[in-house]
């Protein structure tokens, strides 16, 4: 049967149509307006009415069972067969569940108080003809207790309350309601332009700060001597820069980042600074070449230096690694630092049946693989696994190769539990310079973006930067009514704390009130159709001899020596217990 519900189409010239679908009491509320509503237009006599609407009914279960009897129908009063369909085809208890739904029903802090009133006067409308129909003085003592709680100090104000007429009373509250909105609304736009003009000032006040800061310095500073010939021939011998007057600087005048130097503490060059800066170069190369890189068959450390890299190489594009950094080049050409602090993340490895603390993890954009070391894999007791084929390991110079043949799943969570990975594979390494080298597969299945020159490890999905702790991820901009719903809730909050609890207790109250809804529907459920609900198996004996389903087989005498599908572990119990019953009954 279809889930959608039936449709009610009106006619000018007949009933309304009855259409396919699931008939509930909205759609039979509907009909049977439009029928009353045709009655009254055409004149129709009572004893043509049932007759009249049946004629539009294309709902095929309706139709049906209005034919297995029409001529008791048709006898009908008009109300006696709308009972009577209610009575046939919605469920059990209908009436009562609409019953709660209206007295549940309550105002949104981003529904107006005209939305609120119609949907309660829907479940009203839905109630006609029962014994759960509410008055015009029941529907008001049920908005009142169930509107938004700032509304509510509103409308109980005497004058307002002393209003006898029920249409009156709703314009007045929806009036309060519309001046309540626009009173938020323009508290909101005033905020926002105080902000504009606050960011406009301190530009402006930034900008005259900045321009009336140049002469005074320019006045106050003294002038730079100009380099004399000695000077610039020393620069010439020594690779200097003619603007910031540094020897070995590795750049001309035209390109330099640093600037002219300060006229208070320039000394004039001589050969003798020129050497010491020449010696102090010499002394860093010769520490340069004394640096080791560790590989892969490097010492267990839960630290990682800042100029050691894991570097793993292989012609299988599944493991290789771009963890080539050194120590700088010799190059004279080039400013930039000789190395690089590694990226690392402190986070925790989730394991099935240990609880882990948070672990240096290196980041590496450049690597195709995820690497873990097996000391790692074992203290979490990692479930490892085998992989089709060993894969080869070897270092940054492939001046050696080894093989690993094992992998886990790996799932990464920071200390404090504001960000989770998904799963990811790692590939079981023997040694290795970090607990966990988390390369392009990691950073790709969960979208996160290194920026090298900010530091930050950005998730792309929630912006959170996984480096900086202390930040929270940025929210999204808030639309009015969801500014207006903040408002209202930092007003309810400035309150004393006795409404918290008159809140919560109503929350209680409500909870329990929905579970005995529930309760009470089942058993309603179980009554009905208790014939489908039997204690036990029926013997063969009690069963139907009639032959309502036949299964031709194509060879009856063939015998299955085989599981036709996989049965888990957990449910074979079950199995076995509901086919022994059955052999049981014959």
């Amino acid at each position: 049967m279809s889930k959608k519900e039936a449709t009610i189409t009106p006619n000018p010239k007949a009933a309304p149509t009855f259409g396919e679908g699931t008939i509930t009491p909205a759609v039979l509320s509907a009909w049977e307006n439009g029928c009353f509503m045709h009655f009254r237009d055409r004149e129709v006599a009572d004893d043509k009415q049932v007759m009249k609407a049946a004629a539009q009914i294309h709902n095929e279960v309706l139709s049906d069972w209005y034919h297995s009897d029409y001529a008791r129908f048709d006898a009908m009063s008009w109300d006696d067969f709308a009972a009577a369909v209610r009575t046939r085809f919605l469920p059990k208890g209908w009436a009562l569940s609409i019953y709660s739904d209206l007295f549940a029903a309550k105002q949104l802090p981003t529904d107006t108080f005209n939305d609120f009133v119609l949907s309660v006067e829907r479940f009203n409308a839905r109630l006609r003809n029962t014994q759960y129909r509410q008055s015009e003085a029941n529907l008001r003592g049920l908005l009142i207790a169930n509107m938004n709680e700032d509304l509510r100090a509103m409308a109980s104000d005497p004058t307002l309350m002393a209003l006898a007429d029920y249409i009156q009373w709703k314009t007045a509250v929806a009036n309060l309601d519309a001046q309540c909105l626009r009173n938020v609304e323009m508290i909101n736009n005033l905020l926002a332009a105080r902000s504009n003009n606050s960011s406009r000032t301190s530009n402006t006040a930034s900008r005259s700060n900045k321009s009336s800061s140049q002469p005074t310095s320019s006045a106050s500073s003294t002038a730079l001597p100009k380099l004399t010939p000695s000077e610039k021939a020393l620069l010439n011998d020594h690779q200097g820069c003619y603007k910031c007057r540094r020897f070995y600087a590795g750049h001309l005048a035209g390109g330099c980042p640093n600037g002219f130097p300060k006229p208070e503490t320039y000394s004039p060059l001589t050969s003798v600074m020129a050497q010491k800066v020449r010696d102090s170069r010499v002394a860093n190369k010769d520490a340069v070449k004394a640096r080791t890189v560790a590989t892969v068959d490097a010492h267990e450390q839960e630290t990682i230096p800042d100029n050691v890299v894991a570097a793993v190489h292989t012609g299988s594009p599944l493991a290789t690694t771009s963890g080539i950094l050194g120590t700088g080049s010799d190059s004279e050409e080039c400013v930039s630092p000789l190395f690089s602090r590694h990226t690392i993340l402190r986070a925790r490895i989730e394991s099935p049946s240990c609880d882990s603390s948070a672990i240096p993890l290196l980041i590496d954009s450049g690597s195709s693989t995820v690497l873990i070391r097996r000391d790692v894999a074992t203290r979490l007791q990692l479930r490892i696994r085998k992989l089709p084929e060993p894969y080869k390991l070897g270092n940054a110079w492939d001046a050696g190769e080894s093989t690993s043949s094992e992998w886990v799943k790996l799932r990464v969570t920071l200390a404090d539990n504001s960000w989770t990975s998904v799963t990811c594979r790692a590939i079981v390494v023997s040694s290795l310079c970090a607990p966990v080298i988390l390369g392009k597969p990691f950073l790709e299945s969960n979208c996160i973006v290194e920026d090298h020159c900010a530091r930050s490890l950005v998730d792309k999905r929630s912006g959170q930067d996984l480096l900086d702790s202390s930040t929270p991820p940025p929210s999204a901009p808030q639309r009015p009514h969801e500014r207006r719903e903040t408002l209202r809730e930092s007003r309810i909050h400035s309150v004393e704390g006795g409404a918290h609890v008159v809140a919560a207790v109503r929350h209680h109250v409500e909870l329990l009130a929905f579970q005995e809804r529930l309760a009470r529907e089942n058993v309603l459920m179980k009554t009905e159709f208790v014939d489908l609900f039997p204690d036990d198996i029926p013997h063969i004996d009690r069963l139907p001899d009639d032959v309502y389903h036949r299964f031709v087989l194509k060879d009856p005498n063939m015998v299955i020596a085989r599981r036709q599908y996989d049965c888990p572990k957990k449910y074979r119990e079950v199995w076995k217990k509901l086919l022994d019953q059955h052999l049981k009954a014959g």
